[in-house]
């Protein structure tokens, strides 16, 4: 039984290594302080292993949670275009219209969407 709990420790913490989202970053983080906190209680350091979930999951974990999600946060209102819509037609649009807008404003001067 330790033997597999050893292993979803050492599998989610390879994940906390190489996860390109920061959210599914601080997850496995999670797993692997609940994993650890399994072993601990596997070999009947029951005291340990409480400490470890209070100290680690409850305290350091939401507090990187929090920060992740501020993160994501100031992102989003960086890239917001103070909402004409131009940022998120951008996406949408094709290559092609794309480029022709981009002519389009280099002659005028002007952005889409803003006087």
């Amino acid at each position: 039984m330790l033997n597999l709990i050893e292993g979803i420790a050492l599998l989610a913490s390879v994940v906390v290594i190489t996860a390109s989202n920061p959210i599914i970053a601080v997850i496995a983080l999670i797993a692997v302080f609940i994993s650890v906190a399994m072993i601990l209680v596997g070999y009947g350091l029951t005291f340990m292993a409480f400490t470890y979930l209070i100290l680690y999951v409850g305290a350091v974990a939401i507090l990187l949670v929090f920060v992740v999600m501020m993160m994501t946060v100031k992102e989003m209102e960086q890239q917001q275009d103070h909402g004409s819509g131009t940022a998120i037609a951008r996406r949408v649009q094709k290559p092609e219209m794309r480029k022709e807008a981009d002519e389009r404003e280099a002659l005028t001067g002007r952005t889409a969407g803003r006087p």
